[in-house]
């Protein structure tokens, strides 16, 4: 069991490392920081409360609990934060160190009950301040609801626990002496919440986040990519980082076939249907190193880290099968489409428009030879300088469109 108990700093160490790195690229938002602050203060709390003499000693004992309780005011003040409703720090601060103080009394006339029923009543008052604060704003995410329900659930288990240990055992030493069965429980019970809690504020932030990217214009709403503008400066700094390390880069342009004629046929709701099964496809086959965006109406692009030419037209016909096989919701499973696709391996001294500039010149030789297909820049049929330049900003190329029978 002592084994589980190491899992529980290590698990709060994780969510502190993920809420730090989620600061760093998304924004610095404080909430964010009060994240990473409360459960960093969390897993020095169980670390420090794995030492043998945590419970007895008149420095550790106070110190975890005052760690605890910073920790527990970082969480309520982030939610709170999202928001927008300030929490009664001065009220919750003070909470602690009464809470702090009794405890060192407590340790001084060697009172094990009085021990366990001040700690766990200070984190559990301090959860039901946060939880009571946070459901004035009547927040509408159902994850926020999840928040709020999921420190309430905190403060019950803060506020019940010594009292399952007296119905349980007759008295509160096993939750200090470590020894007994119920000890081992609800070491087991008090990693559960604190995880739950970690994976709906992670949640919440990644999902803040996304929103702002798209209300910033940066991602594309209809494919959850980026789009043309963010994904051109996150291709900069890749290129810009190959070419420091020496790191093999290749560009994939990808173009859905006959892409009007589905919209004059079909209506424009099922055309972004098909666009977004198309970006959808994209997402789930690149691999996490990898970057693709939407650049054009239906022409989508991905650089392809640390790969050459070769695996990335594998790549491409990973994607062409998949999505000439793609069900489309709305239409009939008889009904399928297809995308041809160009692939430039980035040359050292290239920038990323001339890369591009040869993976569109790909492309088109795929549109010309009958689409549906994958062309390497390396191996497909050449294309004239005009032909190249005509089609490089995708924002203002024309339809490829010829005579077809199933938009294949």
């Amino acid at each position: 069991m002592q084994y589980i108990a190491i899992v529980i700093p290590v698990l709060a160490g994780l969510f502190a490392l993920a809420f730090g790195a989620l600061w760093l690229r998304g924004g610095r938002k404080p909430s964010v920081i009060a994240f990473f602050v409360g459960y960093l203060s969390l897993s020095l709390c169980y670390a420090l409360n794995l030492l043998p003499f945590s419970m007895s000693s008149l420095v550790i004992g106070p110190l975890v609990h005052v760690i605890a309780c910073v920790g527990v005011i970082a969480l309520a003040m982030g939610a709170g934060m999202r928001l927008g409703i300030r929490m009664p720090i001065g009220v919750m601060a003070s909470i602690a160190v009464l809470s702090t103080g009794l405890l060192a009394e407590a340790i001084l006339l060697a009172d094990a009950n009085a021990i366990v029923i001040v700690q766990n009543g200070g984190s559990a008052l301090l959860f039901t301040m946060a939880a009571t604060v946070l459901w004035t704003a009547q927040p509408a995410k159902w994850l926020d609801k999840a928040v709020i329900w999921t420190m309430a659930m905190m403060t019950a288990v803060g506020f019940l626990r010594p009292v399952i240990a007296l119905m349980a055992e007759g008295d509160l030493t096993g939750l200090i002496s470590r020894t007994s069965e119920f000890h081992a429980v609800q070491v087991i019970a008090m990693t559960v919440l604190p995880v739950v809690l970690g994976m709906i504020l992670l949640a919440l932030v990644v999902t803040d986040e996304w929103e702002d990217q798209i209300a910033s214009g940066r991602i594309d709403a209809l494919t959850g990519l980026p789009n043309r503008a963010a994904f051109e400066e996150q291709v900069d700094e890749l290129l810009a980082r190959a070419r420091e390390e020496r790191i093999p880069v290749s560009l994939l342009v990808g173009d859905i076939d006959h892409f009007k004629q589905v919209n004059d046929t079909w209506g424009h709701s099922v055309g972004d249907k098909v666009i977004s099964a198309f970006g959808d496809i994209m997402a789930r086959k690149i691999r996490p190193g990898d970057v693709a965006g939407r650049i054009g109406g239906e022409e989508f692009c991905v650089l392809v880290w640390n790969c050459h030419e070769q695996g990335a037209v594998s790549l491409a016909e990973r994607l062409r099968l998949s999505f000439a096989s793609e069900a489309i919701e709305g239409l009939p499973t008889s009904e399928s489409f297809t995308a041809s696709f160009g692939i430039a391996e980035w040359q050292r001294g290239e920038d990323y428009a001339q890369c591009f500039r040869r993976a569109d010149g790909a492309l088109y030789s795929a549109k010309r030879s009958g689409r549906n297909r994958v062309e390497s820049a390396a191996g497909g049929p050449s294309v004239t300088e005009a032909s190249a330049e005509e089609n490089t900003d995708p924002s203002t190329r024309q339809s490829r469109v010829v005579p077809l029978r199933k938009f294949k």
